[in-house]
């Protein structure tokens, strides 16, 4: 996956995504969606609700947190 791409996984109701990185997230992760709502809107974009927050590790900030809304990215 690249920065900003989301995908299903083999599981049809998990999804993937990989935040865009930006200055204040420098480091985002590839992570799971597994608490979320997802939306799949007819034109191939998702809505998740509520927002994503990954987590750092250890002494680390949080590697990403905002939302994706129709497939756009935006940080809280």
């Amino acid at each position: 996956m690249s920065p900003g791409e989301y995908r299903k996984g083999l599981n049809p109701n998990e999804w993937w995504i990989y935040p865009p990185p930006s200055e204040k997230y420098p480091t985002p992760h590839i992570g799971r969606i597994a608490i979320h709502t997802v939306e799949e809107h007819e034109d191939g974009t998702i809505t998740v609700s509520p927002s994503i927050r990954e987590l750092g590790y250890q002494d680390m900030p949080d590697a990403w947190h905002g939302f994706l809304k129709h497939g756009v990215w935006s940080e809280a």
